[in-house]
């Protein structure tokens, strides 16, 4: 099971199986999906464009999940700058590594422990 994340040549240990990670991960993505979803409908207007002051305000939104889940100081070693695009496809590489490790999970203990 790979419990390597890495992003921008910098690699953090992330277990979906975790017990803190476990607490955490559903309930800071929720959060972190409703901020920006708040963000978007009372301070951009729906189909409006993102100014720089709103990129950069929906980034700190998702570096705030990304540090919680990877560790502080994790978002410094993997951005520069302020990139929404690249934050955007961190989270969801991410979020596709939680998912394929509780897959793999669930696959090998349907096997019974001492398969």
């Amino acid at each position: 099971m790979n419990k390597t994340f890495q992003w921008n040549g910098e690699k953090f240990y992330f277990s979906a199986l975790e017990a803190e990670t476990t607490r955490k991960f559903i309930p800071e993505a929720t959060k972190t999906a409703k901020a920006l979803e708040d963000y978007e409908k009372d301070v951009v207007g729906v189909g409006n464009l993102l100014s720089a002051d709103d990129i950069i305000a929906e980034c700190k939104i998702i570096d705030a999940f990304l540090d919680t889940i990877l560790g502080e100081g994790a978002v410094e070693k993997m951005f520069k700058g302020y990139d929404l695009g690249e934050r955007v496809a961190a989270t969801q590489k991410l979020t596709h590594l939680n998912n394929a490790q509780v897959k793999e999970y669930g696959e090998t203990a349907s096997k019974g422990l001492f398969a």
